[in-house]
């Protein structure tokens, strides 16, 4: 039988994990990303960033909790900030650490106010059920520069993609335009989300690719695409075409994007399409495969340029 003070200590005690536990149970913790890229030779641009947070509605961001990021056989602790993040930079990197997964977890350790743990308590804590996530390098050759572009701007991101054109007055939705740009997207590894915008407010994106989005639907991380055709479809007749006419686009072609709420791509050209006889939905899948040709390039070497 235990002494009348160590059976007390030994509730306390036991009373603690359990409130510890269900702290643990309450709390999410997840990356910003899966994977995080890089050219072999030179630092990441981003971070390694976790998040915890308290579940809720809305959760609830926790501040100074010590994360523990092991890479290899190497350790950082690194405290979550104000909003509940803990982000670890690294260093260069080779192409022998690609595919190495770096481990994030709660260290219990330092949340407990301890430098040095007992066998006893340490036995206790590796039966916790302790919040992690974990992150994989991915390292490309410096000659798989636009590869390693693609991958960062695409794989496993959120995307949304808006795209219309305006007709006669009206704005109308560009279905091969946005097939064209979703399946490019999701060929690098893009999360597509559906969506339905008013076409009016798409087209002022592309307007103001600076300014405020109101997009539905989107969360932060998000990343929305938009093009826009703005002009007006010129007709003349045509009795050996099915449709009776040629149909025509003349005008200009707007693409804008936002990352996580913030400018991150903008293009403007002249669209001048050539007379099409099979009506106006032809005429408008065949601008788009040539507006392809253009977007691309234009886009992945804006991702280039933003690294700089």
């Amino acid at each position: 039988t235990l002494p009348p003070d160590s059976e007390k200590s030994a509730a306390l005690f036991a009373e603690s994990i359990a409130a510890l536990r269900r702290s643990l149970d309450k709390l999410t913790f997840q990356a910003d990303r899966q994977k995080l890229y890089a050219l072999a030779g030179t630092p990441p641009p981003d971070a390694i960033s976790v998040m915890i947070s308290l579940d809720g509605t809305p959760p609830q961001p926790q501040a100074n909790i010590p994360v523990r990021f092991l890479v290899g056989d190497k350790t950082e602790i690194v405290p979550t900030d104000a909003k509940g993040f803990a982000r670890l930079p690294m260093p260069p990197l080779d192409t022998k650490q690609d595919g190495i997964t770096v481990k994030a977890t709660i260290e219990l350790t330092s949340l407990l106010g301890t430098n040095s743990v007992s066998p006893f308590l340490s036995s206790v804590i590796t039966r916790l059920v302790i919040p992690e996530t974990r992150v994989a390098l991915r390292v490309f050759d410096a000659s798989e520069r636009e590869n390693y572009l693609l991958a960062r701007e695409f794989e496993g991101r959120k995307v949304l993609v808006c795209c219309a054109y305006e007709a006669d007055g009206q704005m109308k939705e560009w279905t091969k335009m946005h097939d064209e740009i979703m399946n490019f997207a999701k060929a690098q590894g893009a999360i597509i989300k559906d969506t339905r915008q008013d076409l009016k407010e798409v087209a002022a994106w592309t307007t103001s690719p600076d300014g405020q989005w109101n997009v539905a639907g989107a969360e932060p991380g998000d990343l929305v695409i938009a093009v826009v055709a703005g002009g007006k479809l010129n007709r003349r007749k045509n009795e050996k075409s099915p449709t009776g006419e040629d149909v025509q686009f003349a005008g200009e072609i707007r693409a804008a994007a936002q990352f996580d709420g913030k400018p991150h791509f903008a293009d403007r050209f002249a669209g001048m399409g050539g007379w099409n006889p099979m009506g106006e939905q032809m005429c408008m899948d065949v601008l788009s495969l040539n507006c392809m040709k253009r977007w691309k390039p234009t886009y992945v070497k804006g991702l280039g340029s933003s690294e700089k």
